[in-house]
């Protein structure tokens, strides 16, 4: 997977400047000029970092990053405004922003910290892709044999995996395997 990102901002000029300024640094850009058509790239392709205009013509980009985490919880967001303000960087950050800038004032920051969030993101999508794995060969459905003992412990086993681990102990105190 490259290093994708995708930059969602109605000001074709906004857009055009971040995307020459980002590929020049080696990564992949991808741009939309509105919130539907950011979700439809998101959907179609992995994205490691979103980095989006708060106001936009179909969307507010603050609301916007709680519906790309959904989409993809390892692709990180960072929010950016011309009209910054606490209430909207705070409330960016809660939906799981990773960072709130203000245009302008922050342009120093855009590419270490867009590195940051990417580094981030590769390791969310390497834990994704390893935890994938880890359940694809160490699964219940591996196990063999259909007599009955196998079968209870197979869907004790099911019910244990399911469980909080403060409720493990009082699951096995009620099904009589600890007293």
């Amino acid at each position: 997977m490259n290093n994708t990102i995708l930059i969602v901002d109605d000001e074709k000029d906004i857009r055009s400047l971040l995307a020459k300024t980002l590929e020049y640094e080696g990564y992949e850009v991808l741009a939309a000029d509105k919130a539907s058509n950011g979700i439809r790239i998101l959907q179609d392709q992995a994205v490691h970092v979103v980095i989006c205009d708060v106001k936009l013509p179909d969307a507010n980009g603050v609301e916007l990053t709680e519906e790309i985490k959904e989409i993809s919880p390892e692709t990180e967001v960072i929010c950016l405004t011309a009209y910054g303000n606490i209430k909207h960087g705070v409330q960016a950050i809660k939906n799981g922003a990773f960072d709130y800038l203000v245009k302008g004032d922050d342009n120093n920051r855009i590419l270490p910290l867009e590195s940051k969030a990417l580094e981030k993101s590769k390791l969310q999508f390497r834990i994704k892709e390893l935890e994938s794995r880890v359940n694809q060969k160490y699964n219940f459905d591996q196990i063999i044999g259909n007599s009955p003992f196998i079968q209870e412990a197979v869907t004790l086993a099911r019910k244990v995996a399911a469980s909080d681990l403060s409720t493990i102990d009082n699951f096995f105190k009620s099904t009589h395997i600890i007293d």
